[in-house]
């Protein structure tokens, strides 16, 4: 059996390369990035903002309750109830934030890093310089671990 020219192996993965860079950004990206893709995810989330709006409620109303007891020995205790209030807060700005994140960094990951990592590929195939290749992976398994993160924290 014949083995093929390096030179029409070479544009055989250039072509390749090319065909993956245009599904993942034109096909794969929209598709990743689509709420109702992650409509699970966002249900949890919201689940888990609701307990937390909950939480955070209850700490400030016992804040007050303790507070309006004569006196100044409870006050400590109210200030520090209050402030278990502010840090709840924090944590229901960290879920939405997770929502955000769920969708910004699958379109991020395949609309610009993994098309990227393939045009770096590309110019390894032509120049041979290992920086290249070495850019392209680690720009490809970052995207995709950036990607994973948040699915994978939710399931945590």
């Amino acid at each position: 059996m014949k083995t093929l020219n390096p030179n029409v192996k070479r544009w055989i993965a250039v072509a390749a390369l090319v065909v993956i860079a245009l599904l993942s950004a034109f096909v794969l990206a929209g598709r990743l990035s689509d709420p109702t893709f992650h409509a699970a995810s966002i249900a949890a989330l919201d689940e888990k903002k609701l307990t937390v709006t909950e939480l955070t409620a209850a700490a400030a109303a016992g804040s007050v309750a303790v507070s309006a007891i004569p006196g100044d020995a409870t006050t400590p205790i109210a200030n520090q109830i209050a402030e278990m209030a502010t840090y709840l807060l924090i944590v229901v700005g960290a879920i939405l934030l997770e929502k955000f994140l769920l969708t910004m960094t699958c379109l991020v990951t395949f609309q610009y890093l993994i098309p990227a990592a393939c045009v770096l590929t590309i110019f390894w195939l032509f120049c041979r310089r290992t920086v290249l290749v070495q850019l392209a992976v680690r720009l490809a398994v970052f995207g995709l671990v950036i990607c994973l993160v948040v699915p994978a924290s939710i399931q945590v």
